[in-house]
């Protein structure tokens, strides 16, 4: 299970977002919302991840994750970084020989748009 969820961080330290939704099944719910979050987070920063693995059910054919994920984005135009984490829930199946994550949530940690929100140069907006 940790080689597929170090697939996808190194699949997006490398900057290539397709490769990162490789490890993803086809019938993923919310595919198409995370693929443009890994491209949009792709396109604007350098990015760094941190992933741990702190709770693990294993099964014959899923394994369920809590998964600890730290992303640090730096800016490559101005040079500004900007470290964020989260909690994420996934479950993982085999199909074939293969594993693949079939959920993975929430992904609201991969929004550029909320990457942008929380820089230092960017508060949150107050309410």
């Amino acid at each position: 299970m940790q080689a597929v969820l170090s697939r996808v961080a190194s699949a997006l330290s490398a900057g290539d977002p397709a490769d990162a939704i490789a490890q993803f099944t086809k019938t993923y719910a919310q595919s198409e919302q995370l693929r443009e979050y890994f491209t949009g987070l792709t396109n604007a920063y350098s990015i760094a991840n941190e992933v741990d693995v702190t709770e693990e059910q294993d099964m014959t054919s899923e394994s369920l994750v809590t998964i600890h994920w730290t992303l640090s984005l730096s800016d490559s135009q101005g040079g500004n970084s900007n470290r964020r984490s989260g909690e994420i829930q996934a479950r993982l199946i085999r199909e074939k020989t293969k594993w693949l994550i079939a959920e993975f949530s929430p992904i609201h940690l991969f929004d550029p748009a909320e990457a942008l929100e929380s820089s230092p140069e960017h508060p949150p907006a107050s309410e």
